[in-house]
C-alpha cells in the first residue's frame, strides 16, 4: 500500500504519516523495486492505533510508546498504563470544559452588551483571575448593596450578595454561566473562597428576586 493510500484510510495525511516517521514514532516500511515505500497491515495496525491513542489527547511521545507496545503484543501492559493515566486524562478534559464554559459565558456577555449600545473597550478589558474569578489587578471593585452607576443613559445597580454553596473556581464559572442567561444581568462576578456573588443589572429588565431565584435554582444558598 503507497502512503497516499495508507493515509486515506485511516483518515490522516502523508505530511502526518512522514512525521511521525521521522521522529522514530513509526517504524519505516519496507520498499518494492520501483522505490516505492510498501505499507503493510502491520504499518496500518501502528499507525491506526497511534492515531486513536493522540485522539484521546495523550502526548505524542506516550501515545506512540503504547501503540508500539500494543502492536507487539503487550496489550496488558498498555491497559495498565492506561487505567493509571486515565483519571488524569479526564480531569484535564474537565477543566478545559469549564474554561470553555467560562468564555462562552463572556462571549455572551459581551454580544448582549455590545447589542445593547455598550463601549466595547471597558468589556475587552475587563479580565478575570481563572483562579478565583476575581479581576486580575486583585482589586475587590465591591460597592455599596444599593450603589446605581450609568451605562451610557441607562440606570444600572449593583447586587453584593453572600452565597453558600461555592466550592471551587468550577462553580464561580457556573455561576456567572447561570446568570449571563438571565435577561438584564449586565456582568457578574463571584468568589469563592469569600462567599460572594456581585452582579451587575438593568433594573428595567432584570431584579434582585430574578437573580436570586436562579441561583437558588442553580443549587446555591443566598443569604437574606
Amino acid at each position: 500500500m503507497r502512503i497516499g493510500a495508507l493515509a486515506k484510510a485511516l483518515g490522516t495525511t502523508p505530511e502526518s504519516v512522514r512525521f511521525y516517521e521521522r521522529q522514530g514514532l513509526l517504524p519505516g516500511p519496507s520498499r518494492k523495486a520501483s522505490g516505492y515505500r510498501d505499507y503493510g497491515p502491520a504499518e496500518a495496525d501502528r499507525l491506526r492505533l497511534l492515531l486513536g491513542l493522540r485522539q484521546l489527547d495523550l502526548p505524542l511521545d506516550e501515545a506512540a510508546r503504547l501503540a508500539t507496545l500494543c502492536a507487539d503484543g503487550h496489550c496488558k501492559e498498555v491497559s495498565d498504563d492506561l487505567r493509571r493515566s486515565l483519571p488524569a486524562q479526564r480531569s484535564k478534559v474537565r477543566r478545559r470544559i469549564a474554561e470553555l464554559r467560562h468564555l462562552e459565558a463572556r462571549l455572551t456577555d459581551l454580544e448582549r452588551n455590545l447589542t445593547a449600545g455598550a463601549e466595547p473597550r471597558p468589556l475587552i478589558s475587563r479580565r478575570t483571575d481563572d483562579s478565583d474569578g476575581r479581576p486580575i489587578d486583585g482589586q475587590s471593585h465591591r460597592r455599596d448593596p444599593d450603589k446605581t452607576s450609568r451605562r451610557g443613559d441607562k440606570l444600572m445597580k449593583q447586587l453584593d450578595l453572600k452565597v453558600t454553596g461555592m466550592d471551587c473556581a468550577s462553580c464561580e464559572r457556573r455561576i456567572q454561566t447561570t446568570l449571563s442567561h438571565l435577561d438584564g444581568v449586565v456582568r457578574s462576578s463571584a468568589d469563592h473562597k469569600r462567599g460572594d456573588v456581585t452582579v451587575v443589572i438593568d433594573p428595567a429588565r432584570a431584579s434582585e428576586d430574578a437573580v436570586r431565584d436562579a441561583l437558588e435554582k442553580a443549587g446555591y444558598k443566598v443569604a437574606a
